[in-house]
């Protein structure tokens, strides 16, 4: 399933005269000067679909067209999103809001904002609908279906080398993360060690963490380190009842999801640049 087409009326630069873009299975690119609406266009398909990213989109008073020519301010905005080509599982999951046209089947996702007073007021001054339908006379979609239609958006890589380093919520742990193979593997288990590298390879990357938490625990230097923290200062600075110890640990995450988010934002700076470039 993709989109295959967008429509726009009274968004931004896009006046009451709806504007029609088309896209095509697999890649495409949207190429135009400065302000001509690229953006624009992305941003009305995070509208329409939402996202899964960690940025919070709103709308705001100047998402309304403001007419070229002069005249008031439009009072609705109209987008809608024709996606084609789903298939059977698409179909199931969308079965209620389908459009069926000649021998094709397209969901229709039309997204419109209406103002209803003045956004300075301290009150809710837009209404926001979503519905299907190539009309809009099919049912209002609700939000469990809209989640399954969550896009992935990425900012704008303007500096690759900085957007693209390690960190929390960092760019390339969210594109990782959207790779299915990437939870592939199986977790470690200390009772059966990985008798040989092609056996190790077959961990997940939790799994991997976790064997390179264990060799290194098990290294002579660390164990006496270890112990020599825990029996000499530690061990002295216990309450009675207490027992403080320390241990090392490459990744504390509580399930196999936390583990899996902390390995992947946290890759060298130099495989970063290699990425970016």
């Amino acid at each position: 399933m993709y989109i295959s087409e967008l429509q726009l009326s009274n968004f931004r630069q896009f006046g009451p005269d709806t504007t029609t873009v088309n896209f095509h299975s697999g890649v495409t690119a949207i190429v135009g000067s400065n302000d001509s609406g690229k953006t624009s266009v992305v941003d009305a398909i995070r509208y329409a679909l939402t996202t899964r990213d960690q940025e919070y989109l709103r709308v705001q008073p100047d998402d309304f067209n403001y007419p070229a020519a002069g005249g008031p301010q439009a009072s609705t905005i109209t987008l809608r999103c024709k996606l084609s080509d789903l298939g059977s599982r698409d179909l199931g999951a969308f079965a209620e809001y389908l459009t069926y046209e000649d021998d094709e089947v397209h969901l229709y996702v039309v997204w419109s904002a209406r103002r209803t007073g003045d956004s300075l007021a301290g009150r809710r001054w837009v209404n926001i609908s979503v519905t299907s339908g190539a009309d809009r006379s099919g049912p209002t979609i609700d939000g469990n279906a809209r989640q399954l239609l969550a896009a992935a958006y990425l900012r704008p890589l303007r500096d690759a080398e900085r957007e693209m380093s390690s960190g929390k919520g960092s760019r390339l742990s969210q594109v990782l993360a959207l790779f299915p193979s990437i939870k592939d593997g199986s977790e470690f288990d200390a009772n059966s060690l990985p008798a040989s590298i092609s056996d190790a390879e077959k961990l997940g990357l939790s799994g991997i963490s976790e064997y390179l938490r264990h060799l290194v625990n098990s290294h002579t230097g660390v164990k006496g380190a270890k112990n020599a923290i825990n029996d000499e200062y530690l061990g002295e600075l216990s309450l009675a009842g207490d027992d403080l110890r320390a241990g090392i640990n490459f990744v504390a995450g509580r399930d196999e999801a936390a583990r899996l988010r902390q390995i992947l934002e946290r890759p060298e700076r130099n495989a970063l640049a290699t990425v970016s470039s």
